[in-house]
C-alpha cells in the first residue's frame, strides 16, 4: 500500500496541477494526448475490470492529460467509462480545445469554481 500522507508540496502541486507536468514528456514522446480518455495503469484497468471487450473501444484513442471525466470529477467507474465513450465517439480538435482550456481554467480558479459555472449544483458532488 502506498503511503497517502499528504504533504505542503504535495498539496501545492496536486491543488495546482502542477504534478501532471511529467505527463507532457509523454505527449512529446507520442505516448499521449493533451486530451482523451485518462491513461490507466494494469492495476486501475484490472481494479475497474475494464479488461474485456465491452471496453475495447476506450484503447482505441490515445489516453489523454485531461479529458470529459477529468472535468466532471471521479463519480464512479460508471460514469467514467460514459464520458470516455462519449470522447471516442465525438473526439475532434474543438473538443479538444475545449478540454484544455476548461482545464486550464480549472487550475487556475479552481475546480468547484469552474464546475459551477457550467453544471447546476444539484448536479455536482
Amino acid at each position: 500500500m502506498v503511503n497517502n500522507i499528504p504533504t505542503q508540496t504535495g498539496n501545492f502541486l496536486r491543488k495546482t496541477g502542477l504534478d501532471e507536468l511529467p505527463q507532457f514528456i509523454n505527449v512529446l514522446k507520442g505516448d499521449m494526448s493533451i486530451a482523451g480518455p485518462r491513461a490507466l495503469t494494469d492495476y486501475d484497468v484490472e481494479r475497474l475490470n475494464w479488461n474485456n471487450d465491452f471496453y475495447i473501444s476506450r484503447w482505441d484513442v490515445k489516453p489523454g492529460i485531461t479529458g470529459f471525466a477529468q472535468i466532471y470529477g471521479g463519480q464512479n467507474k460508471k460514469t467514467s467509462w460514459f464520458w470516455d465513450k462519449k470522447y471516442v465517439a465525438a473526439g475532434n480538435v474543438f473538443i479538444d480545445f475545449t478540454l484544455v482550456m476548461v482545464s486550464f481554467s480549472m487550475n487556475l480558479f479552481g475546480k468547484t469554481k469552474i464546475r459551477k459555472m457550467i453544471w447546476a449544483e444539484k448536479d455536482l458532488k
